[in-house]
């Protein structure tokens, strides 16, 4: 460890999204945490991210860009990070996040104060592009476990979330056949190794958009199927009927995604079925309240005892 502090490695995949890389590349450079690394991968875009990265960075050596010359997805971009990550600590961020000028600092103090926490997420602000001069902040449990992450994925995941790479090394890597989830698969294989801390601060800004989104449903379906492939022999039988519930949820468009909403509440367990009814009940209150975090915070809070 070097007396400024562990060398933090920062992952950011982009792909054609120039005018929303300036903004992550530039909160990464704006850290008041100095000792990091940040590695770009350019997923072969049509428009390189070469000139965005030179022209921000001004010469800066500790960012690094790395271009893919065939288009792999999100997954292969942020495992080819990984594979060139010399960092003690590996953090996260995606071109359209971006972080408060502590973040690293507030992250790094965490985990020098919890050394047998290996995982550390935090709040953050969600903008949502469709509704204008709107800022909500999305809290996350402040208490969180391994057991938590086969329920739902680590709040503030790409946004917020860091790791010690020597306490989940074999399986910080992301599945690269997952169609989706797969950043949820990798922090719940990741879980299995360390405990989770929090830090109740806001650190990141995560915008909503549409730019470069999969609106079809099938890709998270088959992301969910692929996620009890993997980990349904660690999961309870009201937490295998709470994800088939949330499968079925992701059939159907329009009208008929609600009808399956409603439907997927009634389980063959009826622990799920309860958790199921707690979880919709805080996401609709939650967006009435603007408070997009509500409904984890909730969950988290029933499924202590699972």
């Amino acid at each position: 460890m070097s007396p400024a502090g562990p060398l933090v490695s920062v992952v950011l995949a982009t792909r054609n999204r120039p005018h929303r890389l300036n903004g992550s590349v530039a909160s990464v450079l704006a850290q008041s945490y100095p000792h990091f690394e940040l590695l770009v991968v350019d997923d072969a875009s049509t428009v390189p991210a070469e000139p965005v990265v030179d022209r921000v960075a001004g010469g800066d050596t500790r960012v690094k860009l790395i271009r893919l010359d065939k288009h792999s997805g999100a997954a292969a971009a942020r495992n080819t990070a990984l594979k060139h990550a010399s960092g003690d600590i590996v953090a996260f961020i995606d071109d359209d996040d971006q972080w408060t000028t502590h973040k690293l600092e507030r992250q790094m103090r965490y985990f020098a104060d919890h050394p047998d926490v290996g995982i550390i997420t935090a709040h953050f602000e969600v903008v949502d592009e469709r509704r204008p001069g709107q800022v909500l902040t999305h809290r996350v449990p402040t208490l969180l476990s391994s057991h938590h992450l086969f329920w739902f994925n680590l709040p503030g995941c790409f946004v917020c979330g860091a790791a010690r790479k020597d306490v989940v090394d074999a399986d910080l890597w992301q599945d690269e056949s997952f169609p989706s989830v797969e950043d949820w698969d990798m922090w719940a294989r990741c879980g299995r190794h360390t405990s989770i801390g929090v830090v109740e601060e806001v650190l990141g800004r995560h915008t909503l958009h549409s730019d470069g989104q999969l609106s079809d449903p099938a890709f998270k379906l088959r992301g969910l199927q692929a996620f009890e492939a993997r980990h349904a022999a660690s999961l309870s039988k009201a937490c295998l009927a709470f994800l088939r519930a949330h499968q079925r949820m992701e059939i159907g468009t329009g009208w008929r995604k609600r009808a399956n909403v409603l439907r997927s509440l009634a389980t063959d367990s009826p622990r799920a079925s309860a958790l199921l009814l707690i979880e919709q009940t805080a996401r609709q209150v939650g967006k009435l309240r603007d408070d997009p975090g509500l409904a984890e915070r909730v969950l988290a809070r029933a499924i202590a005892s699972e």
